[in-house]
């Protein structure tokens, strides 16, 4: 059975948010931040190893680094910002993008035109 694009990012997905619900049961503090940062192993640059951290003051902007901000009193969780890792989104061998990213443009690009038409929408009716 071949791998479908977007099932590598989807299960990624699921897991992290397996890995941030753990954290929040296992956290007492009232108000903190999670920031998750990932890079490609060293020798095997297919596999993605993230680092959890948990922290009361909020960080500066990070690459590779996604920050949710969480209020245990409030009884939320936000996803404050997620920034792209530094390692290359083309393919060296064939100097073609990686599917995933054309697949995240596409998808991009289809919010966009939707945001885009639901702005027309209300200010034509409004």
């Amino acid at each position: 059975m071949a791998q479908e694009i977007g099932e590598t990012r989807d299960q990624m997905g699921r897991d992290l948010m397996k890995r941030i619900e753990k954290i929040i049961n296992d956290t007492r503090a009232d108000k903190y931040y999670i920031l998750v940062h990932g890079k490609p192993f060293p020798n095997c640059s297919n596999i993605i190893k993230l680092k959890y951290i948990t922290m009361t003051k909020k960080p500066s902007m990070m690459l590779s680094c996604m920050l949710f901000e969480v209020d245990n009193t409030k009884g939320y969780l936000k996803l404050l910002w997620a920034l792209p890792g530094d390692w290359p989104l083309i393919v060296v061998d064939k100097q073609e993008p990686v599917p995933e990213t054309i697949a995240s443009y596409d998808r991009l690009d289809k919010v966009i035109k939707l945001k885009k038409a639901d702005r027309f929408f209300e200010e034509e009716f409004a």
